[in-house]
């Protein structure tokens, strides 16, 4: 017999069960993980991530902490009212993926520094007013339940549900329960005056990150109701606002927003914290590296792209580089000497013979081997330590590479990011993409950046070489181009700038006397004449030479020509329909072929234009859409329908369809209707419109 049978009617009390076992569980799940967390690849993937994590922790901190500081320090200043609910308004752009990151760094400064009492509320746990009230007094009551004295007693709601709701049940999550609760903290302190000071610091802040994403008149409720507990509660508001304030004019009448004092704040745009990440982790020029690897141009393009015109998503661009780490940790077995330079010579020696023999097979490795004398090739084949030490030195040629490669970068970004137009663009990552992806010294955007750089003046110049010579100390890298750029930069601050006037040559003047025709004279006056520069201009030439050819033609090149450089270049092409999906096909993949999801032999074709019986109803539906054309006649798409499902029914000569294949057939056209390649026609009443053509994959 069943434990909750019983002849008359009864409680039955489940005791839960004790989570001893579920510990030993987990912890026997820990077991099974051991063995794959010491795999090298995983061990190395993991500390590259975990340091990137840090330094990203950093720099959000950094970009948003001026407008926390201007929040927090309004909301700790704001005076108690007694009719409009103080309100901060934050415009955040149109990312709310990062903005959820944003407003959880607000909420933990504000308990940290304002007052511990903080409500979050997310749209989608608050569907209605008495939900979203359920919401805000938890959060409120669970930040102290050891304060409610069970002495107090609080008024129980006329719902007849009482579960448990995060530690406070949820007949206590009411408006008047917690004006009790928060008389209560209120009355620790006997003197007046420190009543006020503290009621004062402990506002009731509650912040609504998705503004835009609440129901208007759940909103519209929720502050009424609030502004009518103002005189005993000191409440505050913070909306996150994604797009502008019209967003709050248009969804808040004057009866509600005359109830609020509104102050309007700004949070800088996704752009700037893509720079900032991109800047400071994956093209940062100081020391120690965070990244030991480097992005390949078309992968970096791709993912840039995908932020621009896509998601404005910093998070999703971080998303993608650790995809594309993980696959390249997955794929290549030289990828665990994608490592620090410290552990380098430690991961190079616990190479196994299975890892020598890839390195050996490597093309460009094989190619830099034959270069070698062939007494040094038969050392380095016959033994594996002057192996390892051949590929320890190629390695340490490409970080020491791939360090002035970045130096050099931020040099050129230096000398050309404010030019007029700026042909090679304003951001770092503009001027990496395009030294990735060829020589840049033959790109004709280089030749008229340098041609601008020749009209600068010796103020603006003098200030370029201070910049570059400030990247160059602390970068440590380049020694003798740190050197040599001071000598020049003493160079031009003691040129005189006198202008010369432009001569005429004696070859020149006899090459007028001697023309004997007009056309010969015309070219002979329309030659420009010799104009001798002065002291300046020579050493500015001097400067941008030793520039262009000693610095950037020699450490702008990419390491994809340098034997190895697949441990640490990262240039993923195939990641891309996985980082960017396509919806659209991958939805007529499965109604074209269902087998290709669900794997079963029931669906399997033998052709591509081949309808099984055996399909889902959608599937049939679909593929027989497929052979129409603008208009689909109802009646007919039935009748295929119907032949193919039930073949023994289509031999009948009454028209009459069975109730349920016709059941069928309604709810496979509904969801090919929500899916978007069906509308109900207009211009014929039996008939339905096609909404889609062309390839779909």
């Amino acid at each position: 017999m069943d434990s909750t049978t019983s002849l008359s009617k009864g409680c039955f009390a489940f005791i839960p069960k004790s989570s001893k076992a579920k510990k030993k569980k987990r912890s026997s799940q820990k077991d099974e993980f051991e063995d794959f967390y010491s795999i090298p690849q995983v061990s190395v993937y993991s500390s590259v991530i975990n340091r990137i994590e840090e330094k990203l922790k950093t720099i959000n901190n950094k970009a948003s902490d001026e407008v926390l500081q201007d929040l927090v320090k309004y909301i700790s200043g704001c005076p108690n009212a007694d009719f409009a609910i103080p309100t901060a308004v934050l415009l955040t752009g149109i990312n709310l993926p990062d903005h959820r990151v944003l407003f959880q760094a607000l909420a933990d400064r504000l308990h940290d520094e304002v007052t511990p009492h903080v409500s979050v509320l997310l749209s989608s746990e608050c569907s209605s007013v008495k939900n979203t009230i359920e919401q805000l007094t938890s959060q409120f009551l669970r930040c102290s339940t050891a304060s409610l004295d069970p002495q107090v007693e609080l008024e129980d709601s006329d719902s007849e549900e009482e579960d448990v709701f995060d530690e406070v049940k949820r007949s206590q999550c009411t408006m008047p329960n917690l004006v009790t609760w928060y008389e209560k903290q209120t009355k620790q302190t006997t003197s007046p005056k420190k009543r006020k000071t503290q009621s004062s610091t402990r506002k009731l802040v509650v912040v609504i990150p998705d503004f835009e994403g609440f129901s208007t008149k759940v909103l519209q409720d929720v502050i009424l109701i609030l502004s009518g507990y103002l005189d005993r509660l000191p409440l505050v508001l913070v909306f996150g606002v994604a797009t502008s304030v019209k967003a709050l004019q248009s969804s808040l009448p004057h009866r509600i927003t005359s109830r609020m004092d509104v102050r309007m704040f700004q949070s800088r745009q996704s752009v700037h914290f893509l720079n900032s990440t991109i800047n400071e982790v994956f093209l940062s020029w100081k020391k120690p590296s965070i990244c030991p690897f480097l992005l390949g141009p078309k992968m970096f393009k791709f993912l840039t792209d995908v932020f621009i015109f896509y998601d404005f998503s910093v998070h999703g661009f971080i998303q993608g580089v650790k995809y594309c780490l993980m696959e390249h940790f997955y794929n290549n077995p030289l990828s665990k000497l994608c490592c620090p330079r410290e552990q380098l010579a430690q991961s190079i020696k616990e190479l196994d013979k299975e890892d020598l023999s890839y390195v050996e097979e490597n093309q460009e490795f094989r190619s830099y081997l034959e270069k070698l004398p062939k007494s040094k090739l038969e050392q380095i084949l016959q033994s594996d330590k002057p192996f390892k030490d051949t590929i320890l030195t190629l390695m340490e040629d490409l970080q020491d590479h791939k360090d002035n490669l970045l130096v050099a970068v931020w040099l050129l970004h230096s000398l050309i990011h404010d030019l007029p137009e700026a042909p090679l663009g304003k951001q770092v990552r503009e001027i990496y993409i395009e030294v990735m992806s060829g020589p840049i010294i033959q790109h004709p955007k280089f030749d008229s950046c340098f041609k601008l750089l020749n009209l600068m003046s010796k103020q603006e110049l003098l200030q370029k070489i201070d910049e570059m010579n400030r990247i160059l100390e602390e970068s440590e890298c380049l020694a003798e181009v740190q050197e040599e750029l001071m000598d020049l930069r003493r160079e031009i601050d003691s040129a005189g700038q006198n202008m010369r006037s432009p001569t005429k040559s004696p070859t020149k003047n006899r090459a007028i006397a001697m023309c004997k025709d007009r056309k010969g004279l015309r070219e002979q006056l329309l030659t420009p004449n010799v104009r001798i520069e002065n002291e300046f201009e020579q050493a500015r030439s001097k400067l941008l030479n030793y520039l262009r050819k000693n610095v950037f033609q020699k450490y702008l090149v990419s390491p994809s020509s340098m034997p190895l450089h697949e441990v640490f270049l990262i240039d993923n092409v195939s990641a891309k329909r996985h980082i960017v999906g396509a919806p659209r096909a991958a939805v007529h993949t499965a109604l074209h072929n269902p087998h290709h999801y669900l794997q079963c032999d029931c669906c399997k074709m033998s052709s591509d234009g081949e309808i099984l019986p055996t399909m889902p109803d959608v599937c049939i539906v679909y593929k027989l859409h497929l052979e129409s054309g603008a208009l689909i006649n109802m009646y007919d798409w039935l009748q295929s329908f119907v032949t193919i499902v039930s073949p023994d029914d289509s031999d009948r000569d009454d028209r009459k369809v069975d109730p349920a294949l016709q059941a069928r057939f309604s709810r496979a056209v509904s969801e090919l209707q929500f899916l978007g390649f069906v509308k109900a026609s207009k211009k014929k009443t039996d008939h339905v419109a096609r909404l889609t053509w062309g390839r779909t994959c």
